[in-house]
Order: structure tokens, then C-alpha cells, then sequence
């Protein structure tokens, strides 16, 4: 066999192992599942995320509101307490106190 046969031949197998290989990588690229992007994963869990921020913020601001509502009224129902308790005595001196200057010489 002449050197550019055997030349000839020894290219041709090369080319058919790389022709082989080639195939057999396309084959297992097509087989496998393509990835999610990465993009099309985290987009729905930041929504996700930032709804349940949301929910929670809305729930402590309920809170909170609420909170102050009932501490604002206590401390009216407080107020008016003392001054219901207080207001006779203060009414008594000072009608003392009125009678006591009328009496002075």
C-alpha cells in the first residue's frame, strides 16, 4: 500500500471516529432536558417572596392600628375614670373653700 493510501486511509478513519463522536455528543445533548433559565425560576419565587412581604406588612400595620385603637381607649376610659372619681372631692373643696372665705371677717 502506498504511503498516500495509507495516508488516505488513516484520515478517513480519524474522520469517522470525530463524525461518530460528534454524533454521539448531539445525541446526548438532545436527549437531555434543557435547563430552566435561571431567570424563569427566581422571577416567580421573587414575586412569591415579595407578595408575602407585602401580606406581612399589611398584617403588622393592621396590628399596630389596632394596637393603638385599644390603648387610645383605654387611656380615655382612664381619664374619664379619675375625673368621674375626683371631680366630687375637687367640687366639695372648693365649695369649702368658698364657704370658709365668705366666713372670714
Amino acid at each position: 500500500m502506498s504511503r498516500s493510501a495509507k495516508a488516505t486511509k488513516k484520515t478517513t478513519k480519524k474522520t469517522a471516529t470525530k463524525t461518530a463522536a460528534t454524533a454521539a455528543t448531539a445525541a446526548a445533548t438532545a436527549a437531555a432536558p434543557a435547563p430552566a433559565p435561571a431567570t424563569a425560576t427566581a422571577a416567580p419565587a421573587a414575586a412569591t417572596a415579595t407578595a408575602a412581604t407585602a401580606a406581612a406588612t399589611a398584617a403588622a400595620a393592621t396590628a399596630t392600628a389596632a394596637a393603638t385603637a385599644t390603648a387610645t381607649a383605654a387611656a380615655a376610659a382612664a381619664t374619664t375614670a379619675a375625673t368621674a372619681e375626683t371631680a366630687p372631692a375637687a367640687t366639695a373643696a372648693t365649695a369649702a373653700a368658698a364657704a370658709a372665705a365668705v366666713d372670714i371677717p
